[in-house]
């Protein structure tokens, strides 16, 4: 990774809590749903001046998910709050009592990657429990400023090594289709200003 003007801060708790996520009890369009409502949450808080494109990329062969938008983006505080546990982020409607982008993460699969631009610059971190050894030891969250991850503004979450018995049949994802299309109606119509939220899974 080419990393610029690299700034690193440490988050210290036990990867064995990340792990636990794995046991929720809850349902595929429920978690992927956590991540289009950070997508449509953070575009709120925005002038909703533009479409709004959510990119859902299913990969079970590769075992991978993307969740990728042309969102606000983060600052590099707005990322170290997002990835901290049990804290959510201020002003976020559409997520302020969900379970969180990271528990979502974290109950598909074992590693994290988090790429976002908000306009004024590029940052990214990741944690990866498929490369700990002892899952009893402290997670180090590091922010790092790297303009060449990610050039346009948005945010790209990347989840990994999802779980075998994780990864999306048919037709689960037949009914997530349709589950976003019922859940999401509104936005997909358009708001006032006549600018839509386009969700593509692919």
């Amino acid at each position: 990774m080419n990393v610029e003007n690299s700034k690193k801060r440490f988050m210290l708790m036990a990867y064995s809590a990340l792990q636990a996520k794995k046991n929720a009890s809850s349902k595929p369009y429920l978690m992927i749903s956590e991540l289009i409502d950070n997508s449509i949450g953070s575009w709120q808080e925005g002038k909703q001046d533009y479409d709004l494109y959510i990119v859902l990329e299913i990969n079970n062969k590769e075992r991978r998910i993307v969740c990728r938008d042309n969102a606000l983006g983060m600052s590099e505080e707005e990322l170290l709050d997002s990835v901290q546990l049990h804290k959510d982020k201020v002003g976020n409607k559409m997520n302020m009592f969900g379970v969180g982008m990271k528990n979502a993460a974290f109950w598909f699969g074992e590693d994290l990657t988090i790429m976002t631009n908000n306009g004024h610059g590029s940052w990214t971190t990741s944690v990866k429990l498929s490369k700990i050894e002892d899952l009893s030891s402290k997670v180090s969250w590091e922010v790092e400023e790297a303009s060449s991850n990610k050039t346009s503004r948005g945010t790209d979450i990347i989840i990994e090594n999802v779980y075998k018995e994780r990864k999306l049949t048919t037709s689960e994802i037949e009914d997530l289709i349709s589950i976003v299309q019922t859940k999401y109606r509104l936005f997909l119509e358009g708001n006032n200003n006549g600018h839509k939220v386009k969700i593509s899974i692919i």
